[in-house]
Order: C-alpha cells, then structure tokens, then sequence
C-alpha cells in the first residue's frame, strides 16, 4: 500500500506543477499580447508623426538636415512610384492624361484589365 500512496503524492505533486506552469504561461502569452499591443501603438504613433513631418515638408517647412534628406528621399521614391504606375498603365494599353503623345493601339486592340490568360494545356482541353 505504501507503493500506491507514494505514486499518489507523486502525482498530485505532478499535476500542481502542470497547474502552476500552464497558469504562468497563460500570464506570460497575455503579457506578451499587451506587449505587442503596445508596441503596435507606438508603430502607429511614429507612422502618424512622419506622416505629419513629411506633409510640412512639402508645404515648404524645412527641418533639421537629417529629417530633410529622408523627405528628399521620399520624394524622390514617390516620383519613382509615379513612373512606375504610369509605365503599368502604358503596359496595359491605358493612355495618361496628355492624349497629345499617345500612341498606344486601339481600343479593339485593348486587352481587359481583367482578361484571364491560360497555359496552352489548358486551352487544348477546351478546343476538344
């Protein structure tokens, strides 16, 4: 009998430390959340505040060296981006606002933004 009552305690010794340590990683995933959570507050808060910084700055407000030389970079990051869409456009078949260069096809020769193209494995299936 001694046997049984020594594996008993052993494992109600057992289950209060499986309690004890599930109770603490409980806590330590809610502090880990409210971590996060804060932290993501912060993001938010920098993002705004760049965000703010950058529209002064191109309102005509000047800042530190620093501080100007990243909006210059934006800037310039933005005109890329620019470039970029417009040459999407163009690829597309779309025409920009100045009509007076346009070269692009007609539009019977358009295709659909939303056209859906297939390998040619694909077609052969639906040609027979």
């Amino acid at each position: 009998m001694d046997f049984f009552n020594n594996v008993g305690k052993k494992l109600g010794k057992t289950a209060k430390t499986i309690t004890s340590k599930s109770e603490e990683l409980v806590e330590i995933t809610k502090i880990n959340l409210s971590l996060g959570s804060e932290e993501d507050k912060v993001k938010k808060l920098l993002v705004e505040m760049g965000n703010e910084l950058y529209v002064r700055f191109t309102n005509g407000e000047s800042f530190d060296e620093s501080l100007d030389g990243k909006c210059n970079q934006i800037k310039a990051i933005q005109e890329n981006i620019e470039t970029l869409k417009e040459r999407v456009k163009n690829l597309k078949g779309h025409t920009s606002t100045d009509n007076s260069t346009d070269n692009t096809p007609s539009s019977s020769t358009d295709v659909s933004d939303n056209a859906n193209f297939r390998l040619d494995s694909d077609n052969k299936s639906e040609k027979q």
